[in-house]
C-alpha cells in the first residue's frame, strides 16, 4: 500500500506541476489557480465563523488562510514546517497587516509567533484545523506528501487534549484535486470539509484515528515536540 501511495504521489506531483508551474521540488500540496476563492469559501463556513483558535499547517497553499485567520480576529496556531520548530501561537494584533504575507510564510512562523513550550505550556483548545493535500476523495480521505505531519499534528494535539474527535478539519484544494477514491490507512486523518474555488463538499463523518504517539517512524519520534508531548502527557 505504501509503495502504491508513493507512486501516486509522484504521478500527481507531476500532473500538478504541469497545471501550476509555480509548484516545484518534491510532491507537495500545490499552489493552484483560484486558491484565494477556496480560502474565501472557508471563511463562509459556520465552523470557521465560530472558531476562536484555528490550527493551520505551514503549506504555501494555506498562506491566505493564515492571513484570513488573523484578519478575522482569530488566534492562529501555526504548525511549523515539518514540526521541527513545534507549534506557535500568533495573536491577531501581533502582526501588522502589511507584514502578514512575509511573517506568516512557513519558514517564518517560528519567528512570528509565541512558541508553545511543552511540557510546561499547553496549546489552547483548537476549534478548527486546516490542512493541504495532494488530493482528496469524496470520503474525506487525503493523500498528503508522505511526511505525515498533519497526522502527527492531530496526534499531538489530541494527546494534549487540545483537539477532540469531533473537531472539524478542512482541506483547501483545487477542483482537479478531488478524486474518486484514494488508498487509506488506519492513521490517516480524514477531513470534514473540502474547499475548492467553486464548491464546498462535506464528506460523511468518518472514524478518526485515536491520537497516539506510539510506533512513530524514527524521523518523527526524534522530533523535540514529540518528546516534549510525551513528557507533558505523562507528567
Amino acid at each position: 500500500m505504501q509503495v502504491d501511495k508513493q507512486q501516486l504521489r509522484e504521478e500527481l506531483g507531476q500532473r500538478w506541476k504541469r497545471l501550476w508551474p509555480v509548484t516545484s521540488g518534491p510532491p507537495r500540496p500545490p499552489v493552484f489557480e483560484g486558491v484565494g476563492r477556496a480560502a474565501e469559501r472557508l471563511r463562509r463556513l459556520d465552523v470557521y465563523r465560530r472558531a476562536q483558535v484555528v490550527a493551520v499547517m505551514a503549506d504555501a497553499v494555506l498562506m491566505q488562510v493564515r492571513i484570513n485567520v488573523l484578519s478575522d480576529g482569530k488566534q492562529l496556531l501555526g504548525i511549523t514546517p515539518g514540526l521541527k520548530q513545534g507549534m506557535v501561537l500568533v495573536d491577531p494584533g501581533r502582526v501588522a497587516v502589511h507584514r502578514r504575507r512575509r511573517a506568516l510564510a512557513g519558514a517564518m512562523l517560528h519567528k512570528t509567533g509565541r512558541l508553545v513550550r511543552l511540557p510546561d505550556q499547553r496549546p489552547p483548545k483548537i476549534d478548527l484545523m486546516v490542512v493541504g493535500a495532494l488530493a482528496v476523495d469524496s470520503r474525506g480521505i487525503c493523500l498528503g506528501d508522505g511526511r505525515g505531519i498533519a497526522d502527527l499534528a492531530w496526534a499531538i494535539l489530541g494527546s494534549l487534549g487540545a483537539m477532540e474527535e469531533s473537531t472539524p478539519v478542512a482541506v483547501v484544494v483545487a477542483d482537479e484535486q478531488v478524486v474518486e477514491l484514494l488508498p487509506s490507512e488506519a492513521w490517516d486523518l480524514p477531513v470534514t470539509h473540502i474547499l475548492t474555488p467553486t464548491r464546498v463538499l462535506t464528506p460523511p463523518s468518518p472514524a478518526r484515528p485515536i491520537p497516539s504517539l506510539s510506533a512513530l517512524p524514527p524521523r518523527l519520534a526524534r522530533l523535540p515536540v514529540v518528546q516534549a508531548t510525551r513528557m507533558a502527557v505523562t507528567s
